[in-house]
């Protein structure tokens, strides 16, 4: 591949020379992977480059985490989806801090020997954990709280309008004062975005 993208570099430079203009040229791969890969080596050799193309969301980072908390906010009680969704990247959770939970959670089980505990990570978090735990403003904390308020108004939101939601308040998607802010990850969220909106919109029942 990177001998014929080499070749198709020399010919767009060749065509752009002659006085062809770059707004006039287009490069048409025949899988959705390349698009990405010959927009790099365009870029690389100074050519600007538009790319578009169907996107494979789930190979985007930000739409999977997107995704895993949005099931956390459905089934909070479910540990390893509410630990997913707790560990996404966004949240900037230290992995230590999860891992006590867990290490709670089973010290608890052992200890109580049929007395009433809790029993899901959800509970243990739900009620005065110790301190040791985390701290109540600590990133895995607002995590949790976002997950439960995502969950308490899930019946009362369109799954667009929760959707937007989850992005905004987990910053998946960078506010308007984020200048360092990728636009491919951003055009991968604007799909997303799109995709859930165009398929509620043809499927009234449809539910996370």
């Amino acid at each position: 591949p990177e001998t014929e993208y080499a070749g198709i570099e020399k010919l767009l430079k060749e065509a752009h020379a002659e006085g062809t203009p770059w707004s006039e040229i287009a490069v048409l791969c025949r899988r959705n992977e390349e698009v990405r890969a010959m927009g790099e080596v365009l870029r690389g050799a100074g050519i600007p480059v538009v790319l578009t193309g169907k996107q494979d969301l789930l190979s985007e980072t930000v739409v999977r985490q997107a995704i895993a908390i949005l099931g956390a906010s459905e089934h909070p009680d479910h540990d390893a989806t509410l630990s997913t969704a707790l560990g996404c990247e966004t949240f900037h959770c230290h992995p230590t801090e999860l891992a006590r939970l867990w290490i709670e959670l089973r010290k608890r089980k052992r200890s109580t020997r049929g007395e009433a505990a809790p029993t899901t990570l959800r509970e243990l978090l739900l009620e005065q954990t110790p301190a040791t735990l985390f701290e109540a403003e600590s990133p895995l904390h607002q995590a949790y709280v976002l997950i439960e308020d995502l969950h308490a108004k899930r019946n009362t939101m369109t799954l667009p309008n929760l959707l937007e939601r989850c992005l905004r308040e987990s910053k998946l998607l960078p506010g308007h004062d984020a200048h360092a802010a990728d636009p491919r990850t951003i055009a991968a969220l604007h799909a997303l975005y799109d995709y859930v909106s165009r398929r509620s919109f043809e499927v009234k029942s449809l539910t996370l």
